[in-house]
């Protein structure tokens, strides 16, 4: 009697569990992050204005006028940029970006200067050179930071955020010249040309707004505000090249 008994208490447990094991769970399961994977890639394309050279242009332009010429600088004009970027999210509302960015900038100048002729007798023994300056900048960023949502993202909807964080800049820097005399005949100023780079810190800010097309593509615009500088050494003087400035950016992203 007591093996049956322990028999019938046995099957109603066995049955009992596999009810429990059938059921609908009484909590449903917290989906942390939402339909929106952890990881994405993206793409930026762009322009930004701002950075400029004018310490630098202000200097040459005073060192032709101290010869009896002049110097016309440009500005800086906008330029187009690159980015391609990582992000991870942290919480539904936080995440961890890094990016690489590069971007072109260009400057040109037009202008005179006199200088003694190498010909010891040549008359007048000063003789006038033109010249034209081009200043090529290749600007390489790579920026790390912090973002935050300032709604929590789902898909079909739109999410503005903020993020912010440091830089390392990698500026390349080169200043050309090409001179010709009166006759038309090139003259060489090997002085005048001068090619540096240096890596240095920076500072970066963003607003953007990001749209969720599917849990796995969104689209994107972001506006940004750089901050970073480096030295640019002729004629034995160090002038400061400024590359803060606003962007704007169209980004395309890939979730995963």
């Amino acid at each position: 009697m007591k093996r049956i008994s322990a028999l019938q208490i046995l099957v109603l447990a066995i049955f009992f569990a596999c009810q429990a094991s059938a059921a609908p769970a009484p909590y449903k399961q917290k989906k942390f992050f939402g339909p929106i994977p952890l990881n994405n890639i993206s793409l930026s394309m762009g322009f930004i204005d701002g950075p400029t050279d004018e310490y630098l242009a202000g200097h040459l332009a005073n060192w032709a006028t101290d010869r009896g010429g002049q110097d016309y600088f440009e500005v800086i004009s906008t330029s187009p940029f690159a980015q391609i970027g990582y992000e991870r999210m942290l919480s539904p509302f936080h995440f961890a970006r890094a990016n690489l960015s590069f971007c072109y900038l260009k400057n040109n100048s037009i202008g005179y200067f006199y200088t003694l002729d190498p010909d010891p007798e040549a008359e007048p023994p000063q003789m006038r050179l033109d010249f034209e300056r081009e200043l090529k900048i290749y600007y390489l960023s790579l920026d790390l930071g912090f973002g935050y949502y300032l709604v929590e993202p789902k898909v079909r909807s739109l999410a503005p955020y903020i993020s912010g964080g440091f830089s390392g800049v990698l500026p390349m820097a080169r200043l050309d010249i090409d001179a010709v005399r009166e006759s038309g005949e090139s003259y060489d100023l090997p002085d005048e040309k001068v090619e540096q780079s240096s890596l240095q810190a920076g500072l970066h800010a963003e607003f953007g707004l990001r749209y969720f097309i599917t849990n796995r593509y969104g689209a994107g615009i972001e506006g940004r505000y750089q901050m970073s500088q480096s030295k640019f050494e002729i004629h034995n003087y160090n002038f400061d090249m400024d590359y803060s400035g606003l962007s704007f950016a169209v980004n395309a992203y890939y979730y995963f």
